[in-house]
């Protein structure tokens, strides 16, 4: 499981510590994670915890074994962080930051065009552009490839993407260190951009949820935005990706009439 999330050493190893004592055993498992959530450790350490016990579980769980996850409810009950939709001045001002360095610029240019998850960012391959502006992408949760590829038609991604693979070959990764990019990037929405008044930030992932409710708003049926997103089902598009605006739904009762 750690090979295929290709981690760093430093990450193998964190990985291999946080993850000892679990095994297919259902109560030994859950008796793990009370003791982890009752060791004392800082609300961060344990957060990042309960992240890698969960993506390992969902890696079993979708392989087929039946077994419960023991760290299910948790990440999403105590840990969860309200997030909201980015403005279009946050986005400049994440871009404005983002400008120092291309490959930042890239990454970030990418989470607005692809709607992909800052996982899928960091494993791609400079070879996975292809002449017509398609990029395949690879769903590293589900270890799989998108079904379909993404089209960017953004000239200035293109013209980053030719300059960061400069000298590099198609199997060669397209960031130096995508999980530190993705770190940057993360760092510079909490920092740059402030809570507003009902105590919401944003995160990496909110431009996942941006790229969608933009499509939700231009028009675009729920099944071809699933698709882009690589969702397993629409109704996860439906529950949590699709979120409409006042003028939307003013609209639509508008169309009664």
């Amino acid at each position: 499981y750690i090979a295929m999330r290709h981690l760093r050493p430093g990450s193998q190893y964190q990985y291999r510590h946080h993850l000892a004592g679990f095994s297919l055993d259902d109560e030994n498992n859950t008796r793990r994670v009370l003791e982890i959530m009752n060791s004392g450790k800082s609300e961060s350490s344990i957060k990042q915890m309960i992240g890698i016990i969960n993506t390992l579980f969902k890696f079993i769980i979708n392989s087929g074994v039946q077994i419960q996850n023991p760290a299910v409810g948790i990440r999403t009950g105590r840990f969860h962080h309200r997030t909201r939709i980015p403005t279009d001045d946050e986005v400049q001002t994440i871009l404005e930051w983002a400008m120092h360095n291309e490959e930042d610029e890239l990454f970030f240019r990418l989470l607005c065009d692809t709607g992909a998850r800052c996982s899928t960012l960091e494993v791609l391959r400079c070879g996975d552009l292809s002449d017509d502006g398609h990029i395949k992408l690879f769903n590293v949760k589900c270890q799989k490839a998108y079904d379909y590829p993404i089209l960017v038609e953004d000239v200035r991604i293109k013209e980053l993407w030719a300059s960061v693979t400069e000298g590099k070959k198609d199997a060669d990764l397209l960031f130096t260190d995508g999980v530190r990019t993705g770190r940057r990037i993360k760092w510079a929405c909490y920092k740059k951009i402030p809570k507003d008044s009902n105590g919401e930030t944003i995160s990496p992932h909110s431009f996942r949820h941006r790229f969608a409710t933009k499509l939700i708003q231009k028009g675009v049926e729920l099944e071809k935005i699933s698709k882009l997103l690589d969702h397993s089902s629409c109704a996860t598009t439906l529950s949590f990706y699709a979120q409409h605006s006042q003028v939307q739904l003013d609209d639509a009762v508008r169309k009664l009439n």
